[in-house]
């Protein structure tokens, strides 16, 4: 597209009658300095050309799904992308960011919670892995007669049954023995989540170790556990459309401080997530086997 400019420019000019070619007012006031108004109107021939250049249609995926509504994602794989106005990219920054899935650097850890390493060299007759949990109670987590070359890992699971706690600290144990029933064994480093997940009979379980999460004797949320809290969120919106349940266990008692940190796992989940308020529950229960816990819960497919 090409475009010529035109100016026009107004000059007052003013000189004696001696040294400009022109007419005295006739009208000017006597003795007054004679002088004279010029009106000069030019027009440039030069063009100068304005080009527009095509919106690139080479768009890495990350700066599409960025601006993208729910819904729009869909869209935007499965066809061509259309060129977007300014005003068009602003309108759709002015999303829910409840809808967001946040990237950030803590996750809720998931299996394999158990992970030892093997030295080069060892073998076995037969080996066995052992959790140690913080009482020195040992459980059999696996067992075999042909050692794993590298890595022993350990999902959490016993007898289909998740068996550790949020919040408790365990230690794995490698115990090797050879044909001659000599026994020896290697210690791992020893673990604690204050947070985890995993699934069980079909349901997505989120667990938080309540005396991480909240500060002592209080209702508050524990600063260090915020991140984890905001890793859940992503957890939770990648099941939009599932029933959520938010479980806070607690001893039994007449003490107001589980309800009161009730509300303020409502007030937190109800605030950051996009959902309808059918859609997700909240209830305080007695202590069970799980320990002092709070769970969400969703199904898993």
């Amino acid at each position: 597209m090409k475009t010529k400019m035109k100016w026009i420019g107004i000059f007052f000019l003013a000189a004696p009658v001696a040294l400009l070619a022109g007419e005295k007012k006739k009208d000017a006031p006597a003795g007054a300095a004679d002088s004279l108004d010029v009106t000069i109107t030019g027009e440039a021939r030069d063009e100068i050309p304005l080009t527009k250049p095509e919106p690139s249609v080479d768009i890495s995926f990350d700066k599409i799904a960025g601006l993208s509504r729910e819904g729009q994602t869909d869209r935007v794989l499965t066809g061509p992308v259309e060129h977007m106005t300014g005003e068009d990219q602003m309108s759709l920054l002015h999303m829910d960011s409840r809808q967001t899935y946040l990237g950030l650097p803590i996750r809720i850890p998931s299996a394999p919670f158990i992970r030892m390493e093997i030295s080069p060299g060892l073998s076995s007759y037969i080996w066995e892995l052992q959790i140690l949990d913080q009482n020195d109670k040992a459980l059999k987590a696996l067992e075999g007669t042909t050692l794993p070359k590298y890595v022993v890992e350990w999902d959490g699971f016993h007898d289909g049954t998740f068996r550790l706690l949020a919040g408790s600290a365990y230690t794995p144990v490698l115990v090797l023995t050879d044909e001659k029933k000599r026994v020896q064994r290697y210690f791992g480093e020893p673990v604690r989540y204050t947070a985890m997940q995993y699934i069980q009979d079909g349901l997505l379980h989120i667990e938080f170790d309540n005396t991480r999460l909240f500060e002592r004797g209080r209702s508050d949320f524990s600063p260090d556990t915020l991140p984890y809290l905001a890793a859940s969120l992503n957890v939770l919106r990648q099941h939009v459309g599932k029933p959520i349940r938010v479980i806070l266990f607690a001893a039994p008692g007449n003490s107001p401080l589980p309800a009161r940190r009730l509300e303020t796992l409502k007030s937190f989940y109800k605030e950051a997530l996009a959902i309808e308020d059918d859609m997700i529950s909240f209830d305080v229960q007695p202590m069970r086997d799980r320990g002092d816990v709070t769970e969400l819960l969703a199904a898993a497919q």
